[in-house]
Parts: structure tokens; C-alpha cells; sequence
């Protein structure tokens, strides 16, 4: 009877020996990799600036690239610096063979660009040589300007009135030639500057 538990402890105990020999040592507990990446404002106009705010955890790194570049550390916040473009950041923190990646986006809102057609005849119907340049004129109210800007040149065709502050807008366009003499108010169009 003696030698039936001695092989029973001595089967259990082989069997504990072989279960731990497979695993080896039992590594650490493993964390999970997670990061937050967050801008501040996410929209801008040209040649604004955002700020980035991160946090990472489980990580033991963190590097950067798309509108940044190197490496960071796990928490922290930095300016884009002045905006001409939209642009896209991305964060990918790691920690042994696990990671995690963020993006944001930072879109930068510009006027929208007007377009007309150049003139090509005058309003008496003979062929227009002479064009010095236009005029865009806007307003808040329907035929109602209360600005305009000059536009040098007859083969200009496009304006982005970076000036105006953000609202709806009338906008409209007159031709002007070498002696001065200004067209009439081309069809009016209304914009949204954001």
C-alpha cells in the first residue's frame, strides 16, 4: 500500500516538474499598450497653430511621424507651429512586441476659392484687348458690397479672399479695362467663410 502513494506522489510530482519545465519561468504580467492623441483646436485658419496632447500607457516608447517626426515621451502636449495645410499626426507607442497607434487630424479652413470666366467681348459685342484687371466685390445682404479688393491682371480667373473674417457672404465680379471703365456686376454668389 506504501508503494501505490509513493508512485502517486511521485506521478504528481513528475507532473508538476514537466508543466513547469514547458513554461519555464512565468514571465511578468504583460500591460496593455493604449495611447491618446488629441489636437486642440482641430480646426484652424491658415497660419494657425494647434496643440498636440498625448498620454500613453503600458508603453515603454513612443515616436511620431506624419506632420512630426522622433521620438516623445509617454505623456505630454506640443504646438504644431503656423498651419498652411491640413495635416495628419500619428503616435505609435510600444512596449516589448505589443503597440498601439493614434491619429489626428488637424484640418486647416480656408476661404473657398471663387472662380469666374474672363471676358473675352465688350458689352457691345467687340472683342475685349484691353483688360486691366477686376474687381471681387462682397457684402453680408444680397447686392449689398460693402468691400471689394482689385485683382491685377486679365488672365487671373480664381481668388481665395483670404481677408474676410469667417461668415456667409455675396460675392460678385466686375471687369475693369486699361482706361478705367468697370462692367457691370458679373451673377452674384454666395460663400461660407469657416
Amino acid at each position: 500500500m506504501n508503494k501505490t502513494k509513493m508512485r502517486g506522489i511521485g506521478t504528481s510530482t513528475l507532473l508538476v516538474s514537466a508543466v513547469t519545465g514547458l513554461l519555464g519561468p512565468f514571465p511578468a504580467q504583460s500591460r496593455e499598450v493604449s495611447v491618446d492623441l488629441e489636437a486642440r483646436p482641430q480646426r484652424v485658419r491658415p497660419g494657425e497653430t494647434a496643440t498636440l496632447i498625448w498620454e500613453a500607457r503600458g508603453a515603454e516608447s513612443c515616436d511620431v511621424d506624419g506632420g512630426w517626426s522622433g521620438a516623445r515621451p509617454r505623456e505630454g502636449s506640443t504646438g504644431t507651429g503656423p498651419l498652411w495645410r491640413s495635416q495628419t499626426y500619428r503616435m505609435t507607442c510600444t512596449s516589448g512586441e505589443q503597440s498601439a497607434v493614434s491619429f489626428v487630424a488637424v484640418q486647416v479652413q480656408s476661404a473657398p476659392l471663387v472662380r469666374w470666366q474672363p471676358p473675352a467681348r465688350n458689352r457691345d459685342g467687340s472683342r475685349l484687348e484691353n483688360l486691366d484687371g477686376y474687381w471681387l466685390y462682397w457684402g453680408r445682404e444680397p447686392g449689398v458690397y460693402e468691400g471689394r479688393r482689385w485683382i491685377w491682371g486679365a488672365d487671373r480667373a480664381q481668388l481665395r479672399p483670404k481677408e474676410l473674417p469667417p461668415g456667409i457672404y455675396y460675392v460678385a465680379i466686375t471687369a475693369v479695362n486699361e482706361q478705367g471703365k468697370e462692367s457691370p456686376h458679373s451673377n452674384e454668389i454666395r460663400i461660407e467663410v469657416p
